[in-house]
């Protein structure tokens, strides 16, 4: 799969100032709790049609970028312009689930996984507390569907949505240039890796693909904090979507909203950051202190315990040894193989499958022989 060149937004991790939920979510007013449809202003300055407008300049300049193959395709500046005139509209004209969509795109572009979790907890309130009342209000044709169908883009019916892009595009490490990188060439560098011809890999190279070296530097100057914080971002992220998609999927029940790549996207981002994170992860009060030049009773009685005693430990355990391997037998197999069996012990069952059988039929029979339902 073809990727483009790093987006640039905002660091996950930075200080993220977001507003009041509570006041966007409250009613309108006793006789009008919803407002009115703001289509039904139909004239070039209304305050919908100006914020339309805002969006379709936004995702222009974007795709321009994206196609001319500018390194920062995503501008977290062109959204944030979305950002007041949305919360104008939700707070004091209508709520509307449209205008919710829209300040979900503005709002992951411009505060990451905290913006996203911060925009779907609006998404899941209004739709608790106002449900039909919302505009745009369902018709006879396409019900609750109709009216859902804005939220439904974000994660793409067909094809990607409007959201997996501005996902994948979190940065995941600090560093120097020419990091930090993204999401997807944390992703790309290994898939480069797996790449067994070297031809092939040489050729990826030479296009502008991220390499594993490249990555490993820059995880390596990446402060702890940094990846604990994204990690935080990231675990709130996907539990405010997941409870959005219970609250939808109560509220519409006889047509589920299509959701599926937004959470897998999500979860495959946690899957990404723990295995390059690995134990930086641990808090502050887990790290294991500097040992002291003279060796003693006393530090040797408090020690820190570096047996194996669960999963996460022992594959921290297996990373340790492949960045050894890596550091100090650059020539040698041995990493990559250590690697690879890491990265096939966190895919889920039928991925790994997958992965190892590549033929269907063959797979197929392999399921029906053990047992496995998927």
């Amino acid at each position: 799969m073809a990727h483009p060149a790093a987006p640039q937004p905002a660091p996950a991790c930075a200080a993220h100032v977001l507003p009041d939920i509570n006041p966007l979510i409250a009613p309108l007013s006793a006789d009008a709790p919803t407002g009115a449809d703001p289509r039904e202003d139909a004239s070039a300055q209304s305050p919908y049609q100006r914020l339309r407008d805002l969006r379709g300049e936004a995702r222009n300049r974007e795709r321009q970028a994206l196609a001319e193959g500018e390194p920062a395709f995503i501008q977290p500046r062109d959204w944030q312009t979305l950002i007041a005139p949305a919360l104008g509209i939700l707070g004091n004209q209508a709520k509307d689930l449209e205008v919710c969509a829209w300040l979900i795109e503005a709002m992951t572009r411009c505060h990451g996984y905290a913006g996203f979790a911060w925009a779907y907890e609006l998404a899941g309130g209004l739709i608790r507390n106002h449900g039909e009342a919302l505009h745009p209000r369902p018709d006879e044709d396409e019900g609750k569907a109709g009216q859902l169908a804005a939220l439904a883009g974000l994660n793409g019916l067909g094809s990607e949505g409007a959201l997996i892009a501005p996902l994948k595009a979190v940065h995941f490490t600090e560093g120097h240039s020419p990091a930090p990188y993204s999401a997807w060439q944390c992703e790309q560098a290994f898939e480069l890796e797996r790449v067994k011809d070297p031809a092939r890999r040489e050729s990826r190279s030479q296009r502008g693909h991220t390499s594993r070296a490249q990555i490993d530097q820059a995880v390596s100057e990446t402060h702890p904090a940094f990846f604990r914080g994204l990690h935080r971002e990231l675990q709130r992220a996907l539990a405010a979507y997941q409870e959005f998609r219970t609250v939808v999927d109560r509220y519409c029940p006889e047509d589920p909203l299509p959701a599926s790549r937004i959470e897998d996207t999500l979860k495959g981002g946690l899957q990404t950051l723990r295995y390059l994170a690995g134990e930086r992860l641990n808090s502050p009060a887990d790290e294991a202190q500097e040992p002291d030049s003279e060796p003693s009773l006393t530090a040797a009685a408090t020690a820190p315990d570096t047996r194996v005693t669960d999963r996460q430990s022992a594959l921290a355990r297996l990373r340790e040894s492949a960045a050894w391997f890596r550091r100090c037998e650059p020539h040698s197999p041995v990493s990559y193989a250590i690697e690879q069996a890491v990265y096939w012990s966190e895919l889920p069952l039928p991925e790994l499958l997958a992965e190892l059988i590549p033929d269907e039929g063959a797979r197929k029979k392999y399921r029906t022989l053990t047992g496995i339902r998927t």
